[in-house]
């Protein structure tokens, strides 16, 4: 489990032990809100980010008498969490907040890698390699990267490997973008880029767009032993 899921899940445990009824901001069937729905079932409100104002007022209005508090699906971008957090905050002044984001870093930079495609190197078209909504196990933060760019209005497609390709997106585009989804699996991208190489695009031609360095290195996950009896 990543480490900031692991943080979440931990905090909604310690919130629910002292009596806070947690808005959770995210979207219902991702894995991380399934996780922390099982960990505190009858202590989660699930609040969509694109929540509209009526339906949040009333959510408040009926736990006006209760401690809330709010935490947040680490894979969410950081504009999508401002404006509702700080309403939340506007109306519940006492609402229990996280003390640092929980908002995924490598998350967050990809987005920013992305607008600075745009902005800054002219991307026309962006390839982003990740699971979109209609594969069994869609990838949140990958389907926000292709929506950050359409809203810029560059063409954006999702997918998970090269064979998903059409030729026919590259029409009248000089300029390609590529990114892809935190926990997707970088061979696609060099696959890719290989892929570009064949058509003749020379390696003078590659612009890596960086807007941060991630030095976070985090300790192996534990080994389980499956044969024990007991399994």
């Amino acid at each position: 489990t990543c480490p900031l899921v692991d943080k979440t899940h931990r905090e909604v445990r310690e919130l629910k032990e002292e009596g806070f009824v947690i808005l959770l901001i995210g979207y219902r069937n991702h894995d991380e809100i399934l996780g922390a729905e099982g960990i505190a079932p009858e202590n989660i409100v699930v609040i969509n980010p694109q929540i509209r104002t009526p339906e949040l007022n009333r959510i408040l209005r009926e736990l006006q008498h209760k401690p809330i508090a709010v935490r947040n699906q680490t894979t969410l971008a950081v504009s999508d969490l401002l404006d509702l957090i700080g309403y939340v905050k506007k109306v519940r002044p006492d609402v229990n907040l996280a003390k640092k984001s929980d908002i995924c870093y490598a998350t967050e930079n990809r987005l920013e890698a992305v607008i600075a495609a745009i902005g800054k190197a002219g991307v026309e078209l962006m390839i982003i390699f990740g699971s979109g909504p209609t594969k069994n196990q869609p990838s949140s933060n990958s389907m926000r990267l292709a929506e950050v760019a359409t809203k810029t209005g560059v063409q954006a497609h999702l997918i998970e490997d090269i064979s998903e390709i059409e030729s026919l997106w590259f029409s009248n585009t000089r300029r390609v973008g590529v990114s892809a989804g935190a926990s997707a699996d970088p061979t696609r991208v060099a696959e890719f880029l290989a892929v570009m190489r064949a058509m003749d695009l020379r390696n003078n031609q590659i612009i890596k767009v960086v807007v941060d360095d991630e030095p976070q290195v985090f300790a192996a996950a534990r080994n389980f032993d499956f044969r024990h009896d007991g399994f």
